[in-house]
């Protein structure tokens, strides 16, 4: 009812609103599986910024089209679709939910490579992971891979325990799942 006492009714959603709010909630779907699939196997920087600045746009048309549907058609359902997938993707990433699976599936395929570690400067798949290279430090064995924005990123076997910093620039380890740790460092 407005201030003149007239009942207005909802203008019925048109078939052309509902196709771009469909297309935006898959458009999200795709660039938040990209963002977790990069987070699950530590995927390099480029694609992780790659698939935030997609969902950046996504989000944009998502606000402007969404607004359309509040304004004029007074929304639907559709409208909390792409945020929902938005926030579950956030929760998935931040609890570390997406990397620990994806580290359950590779470990035993670590652990058969760290028995060997052999010292390889090449691309290899191991597990889901890609990592860009493998040699013997600190007692263990460290597999690097391409998820670090400045320095290096990676896991580390090191069944003797992490050894502590001892420079600026030498690898910092966090225990990660038994004896085996992340590691960061230049």
């Amino acid at each position: 009812m407005n201030s003149g006492g007239v009942v207005r009714s909802r203008r019925p959603v048109p078939t052309w609103w509902t196709v771009v709010m469909c297309c935006i909630a898959v458009a999200t779907a795709l660039s938040c599986g990209a963002l977790l699939w990069q987070n699950t196997v530590d995927g390099p920087i480029e694609r992780l910024l790659v698939a935030f600045v997609v969902l950046g746009a996504v989000g944009v048309l998502w606000l402007a089209f969404g607004i359309v549907g509040l304004v004029a058609f007074r929304g639907t359902w559709l409208i909390v679709v792409a945020p929902l997938i938005v926030v579950l993707t956030a929760v998935l990433g931040g609890t570390g939910a997406a990397q620990r699976f994806g580290w359950s599936l590779s470990k035993p395929d670590f652990e058969r490579a760290a028995q060997t570690c052999e010292p390889s400067t090449a691309d290899q798949r191991i597990g889901l992971f890609t990592v860009t290279e493998v040699h013997q430090e600190d007692g263990g064995c460290l597999f690097r891979t391409p998820g670090g924005f400045i320095g290096s990123v990676g896991y580390a076997y090191l069944p003797g325990g992490a050894p502590e910093p001892t420079g600026e620039y030498d690898e910092t380890y966090r225990p990660y799942n038994g004896v085996w740790y992340r590691f960061s460092g230049w």
